[in-house]
């Protein structure tokens, strides 16, 4: 069990150090979005097994969406999302 979680650890730390060294943003921004995406699915596998459907893809709308502002550099627009 914890061996799946070290091997897991290792690779994730390998592309992420080779993300940040090869300078640009996007595949990092990238890399944080399907990181936070599988993090949120399974979170709500683990807690709310019996929530909507609707629930679950609104989460994940509103979470690209807040990716997107940060990652344009956007800031002000955050309040905007907020009230979605």
């Amino acid at each position: 069990m914890h061996l799946k979680r070290w091997i897991t650890g290792l690779i994730g730390a390998a592309i992420l150090a080779f993300l940040i060294l090869i300078g640009t943003r996007w595949p990092f921004y990238l890399f944080l979005f399907v990181a936070s995406l599988v993090g949120l699915n399974e979170f709500y596998n683990i807690t709310a097994k019996e929530m909507p459907r609707f629930l679950r893809y609104a989460s994940f709308i509103i979470t690209f969406i807040l990716f997107f502002v940060i990652s344009m550099k956007q800031v002000l627009l955050l309040p905007v999302v907020f009230f979605l």
